[in-house]
């Protein structure tokens, strides 16, 4: 009995001119698959100055892209705070 389905499944997909592949279930792929959409790391580097107290964050500046902290800025920093 299961060699007659064979026969049949076999005689139909002949008749609709698929492979022989196909009727096995290795149907060849007409395109190769997409690839992947991979996370990549930003180049985007952000620097923050926090001062904190008992209660939280007291202050918050963000220092601009280039811009080098040295003892000026941070006097800059603690004057606004």
């Amino acid at each position: 009995m299961a060699k007659d389905r064979q026969l049949s499944v076999r005689t139909i997909a002949e008749e609709m001119g698929l492979d022989k592949n196909a009727v096995n279930g290795k149907v060849q792929k007409s395109s190769p698959r997409p690839k992947k959409a991979c996370m990549s790391r930003s180049r985007v580097k952000t620097m923050i100055i926090v001062f904190l107290n008992s209660r939280g964050i007291e202050h918050k500046e963000f220092v601009h892209p280039g811009q080098t902290v040295n003892h000026a800025f941070y006097k800059d920093v603690l004057e606004r705070l």
